[in-house]
């Protein structure tokens, strides 16, 4: 009974937060998907430009500096997708607390 009773307020927080994290990760994948193009469009910059120095024969330090700077533009969606996850995660399981 006394179980009963103090689970009611936290199924109540935990369905509030789950609509939140929907909220959050509808917000998130919106912004990743426009930004996802944005980034790949700088890797490709970046990438090129590294070619580029490659080819002119520059400074091997600025060079893969470069390319470590396009590999970065490249993973970086991907790493945000697995921070959204996470949160998607965290968000089913919130709900199954709530629900059941």
């Amino acid at each position: 009974m006394l179980l009963t009773i103090l689970k009611a307020p936290l199924k109540i927080a935990a369905l509030l937060l789950a609509f939140l994290l929907l909220l959050v990760q509808l917000a998130c994948t919106l912004l990743l998907g426009i930004s996802a193009f944005l980034m790949n469009l700088f890797a490709s910059l970046f990438l090129a430009g590294a070619v580029a120095g490659w080819i002119v024969h520059a400074e091997a330090v600025l060079v893969w500096r470069t390319a470590g700077a396009g590999i970065f533009f490249v993973l970086l969606p991907s790493l945000a997708e697995w921070l959204l996850d996470g949160v998607a995660w965290l968000t089913e399981r919130l709900w199954d607390f709530a629900i059941g």
